[in-house]
C-alpha cells in the first residue's frame, strides 16, 4: 500500500530516451519460436526528479514494434517449451513407461520377462529424465518481464525485456518518453 502511495506522489512528467534492441531471431528459434521475437528496451531518465515509466508509456513510446502483452508471450513460450524435441519424447517415453509397468503386472508368471521389463523400464525413465534436462529453460527470457512501472531517479537507467510479433527488417528504435 505504501509503495503504491509513492508510487503515485512521484511525477509522471520528465524526459524519458529509450532504447529497443531487437534480439537475433535465432535465439527464439532455438526454443521452436518463429512468430515472436524478443527485444531489450533501455531506458535513461534526462530528467531532474524521479519520474515513472507505466509499461503502458513504454508500448506506446514503440508504435513500430508490435509488442505482445507479458501473459501472451509467457503462454506461447510455454508452449513452445512443451513442443521441444526434448519434452516430446520424454512424454512418449512416460508413456511407454505406463505400459511397461502394466506389461509387468501381467507377466508375473514369466520371471524373464519381468526381469527384462525392470531393466527396460530403468533405463526409459533415465531417457526421460535426461531428456527433461534437455528442456530449454525459459528463466533467461522471462527474466527481464515486468508488467510494473519502472521507476528511474535523475540520470538513472533501467531495462525491461518485451516480446514482440515478428516482424521484418527490424531495427533499432530510439524514442523519447516525455
Amino acid at each position: 500500500m505504501r509503495l503504491a502511495a509513492i508510487l503515485l506522489a512521484l511525477p509522471l512528467w520528465g524526459q524519458v530516451r529509450l532504447i529497443a534492441t531487437p534480439e537475433p531471431m535465432a535465439v527464439m528459434e532455438s526454443l521452436g519460436m518463429r512468430s515472436l521475437g524478443l527485444w531489450t528496451v533501455s531506458l535513461c531518465s534526462e530528467s531532474p526528479a524521479p519520474v515513472v515509466v507505466p509499461r503502458e508509456r513504454l508500448v506506446l513510446a514503440l508504435p513500430t514494434v508490435r509488442i505482445v502483452p507479458n501473459d501472451r508471450a509467457r503462454a506461447a513460450l510455454q508452449y513452445a517449451q512443451e513442443r521441444t524435441w526434448q519434452a516430446r519424447t520424454a512424454g512418449v517415453m512416460k508413456y511407454i513407461l505406463l505400459g511397461a509397468t502394466g506389461a509387468t503386472a501381467l507377466a508375473k508368471t514369466n520371471p524373464n520377462v519381468v526381469a527384462g521389463l525392470a531393466v527396460g523400464t530403468g533405463v526409459a525413465m533415465e531417457v526421460a529424465r535426461r531428456l527433461e534436462g534437455d528442456t530449454p529453460v525459459l528463466t533467461p527470457w522471462l527474466a527481464g518481464l515486468d508488467d510494473g512501472p519502472l521507476v528511474l531517479g535523475p540520470g538513472q537507467c533501467g531495462s525491461r525485456t518485451v516480446f514482440a510479433a515478428k516482424q521484418p527488417n527490424v531495427k533499432v528504435v530510439e524514442a523519447v518518453i516525455r
